[in-house]
């Protein structure tokens, strides 16, 4: 798949400071997961082989993320150079307060297409959702998305 390289560049590892998509399969999964996140790398976990944590993007409010990209720009300079950033969880929340509530553990494993957004582009891409699946749906949630009304068109509706 040809990707624009003005905003992404190929990748075969995950680097701290850079921002990221790619195609995510856990290997099993008990709650919602992104199969197409947009992250911010933190680093590798300690004495795990190919686990990195990350804030994916796709699991904070839209304001969190302006907020994110607001001030990553005011502090480091993101938008002025495409070079790496490396920010702790700790100064990551002290920016944004709540944006350590899209951290994730990823398994490089796991990824597939992994290219790295550059940090001009960054901005083009905090608005769009990723792709959310409930990893293991019970019946009581697949009632519930019946009949939430979601899945009806407008032809459906009185």
């Amino acid at each position: 798949m040809p990707i624009q390289e003005e905003y992404f560049e190929r990748a075969s590892r995950l680097v701290n400071g850079f921002f990221y998509t790619f195609e995510y399969y856990p290997r099993r999964s008990r709650e919602l997961y992104d199969k197409n996140p947009f992250v911010f790398c933190i680093g590798p976990v300690e004495g795990r082989d190919n686990l990195f944590t990350a804030i994916n993007l796709h699991h904070v409010t839209i304001k969190e993320r302006e907020l994110l990209i607001k001030y990553m720009q005011l502090q480091y300079g993101i938008l002025d150079e495409d070079t790496q950033h490396l920010v702790s969880e700790e100064s990551l929340n002290r920016l944004v307060p709540g944006i350590l509530f899209g951290l994730r553990v990823y398994n490089m494993k796991n990824m597939y297409n992994l290219v790295r957004v550059k940090n001009k582009a960054v901005p083009l891409f905090i608005y769009g959702q990723g792709n959310i699946y409930l990893g293991n749906p019970d019946d009581k949630y697949i009632k519930y998305m019946i009949n939430s009304g979601i899945y009806k068109n407008s032809d459906n509706l009185q």
